[in-house]
């Protein structure tokens, strides 16, 4: 039996059907009542998230729109390891910003403050 989840999404995404229509990373593997997923639109949404809650797994996009992005909230889990998701998955179509993004998270793992972390690079247009 799968253990659930929870997850944190941190992506302005348009609304929850992006998701289930596997326009971010092929979601809907992960909304069919499998696990718990929980969206933040905004990094200041994100890290009130992260600093109420425990998190298994964080998908976290760079660009957020206007305001904070997500290396923001890479800068809010450096400042607040014990918040940190074990898992954090980049889920950025930016070729620019998630190789930086990726770099910053393997200095959080090699300070052993995450297991696991990659960028995924969506196929089905920009987030």
């Amino acid at each position: 039996m799968l253990l659930k989840m929870k997850i944190l999404l941190i992506d302005d995404v348009r609304s929850p059907s992006d998701i289930e229509d596997g326009d971010i990373v092929n979601g809907k593997t992960y909304a069919q009542n499998k696990h718990s997923i929980e969206i933040a639109k905004t990094a200041e949404a994100g890290t009130y998230a992260l600093s109420h809650n425990v998190y298994d797994i964080l998908l976290l996009d760079h660009d957020l729109g206007e305001g904070k992005n997500g290396s923001d909230v890479l800068d809010f889990i450096e400042q607040n390891p014990e918040k940190a998701p074990k898992t954090i998955r980049l889920v950025t179509a930016n070729i620019v910003a998630g190789p930086l993004m990726l770099n910053r998270l393997n200095k959080l793992k090699n300070k052993n403050l995450i297991k696991e972390c990659s960028w995924i690079r969506p196929f089905r247009g920009a987030l």
